[in-house]
């Protein structure tokens, strides 16, 4: 299924995510960030835009800082709430591209 209407279609993205035509979500977290993790510390807020199923923010989580994923499919961030959290994770269902006054200006990294 090729993805229509450029990135910024959230009708696109939701229905990959039905038709579980995710080949980027290995299972795990992105290895550049775990490499990162792994040599630097994180604090504060963090916001992870197209988190898709969570694990590159819940690889964060794990570090004790406070996560926000934003995804434009519900069905991602479905999965994502099903998974135990690990530490102070939040997601959202949401347009990266047209944000909420509440996620504008208030991160510490992206």
């Amino acid at each position: 299924m090729a993805v229509s209407g450029g990135v910024n279609n959230p009708i696109s993205w939701e229905a990959r995510y039905l038709a579980k035509d995710t080949p980027w979500d290995k299972g795990v977290a992105a290895p550049p960030l775990e490499e990162f993790l792994e040599k630097n510390t994180v604090t504060g807020r963090v916001f992870v835009p197209g988190c898709g199923t969570g694990q590159d923010v819940r690889a964060l989580s794990r570090t004790g800082t406070d996560v926000t994923g934003l995804d434009f499919a519900p069905q991602a961030v479905a999965t994502a709430t099903r998974i135990p959290r690990v530490g102070n994770e939040t997601y959202e269902v949401g347009d990266l591209f047209n944000l909420s006054p509440e996620n504008r200006g208030v991160y510490d990294w992206v």
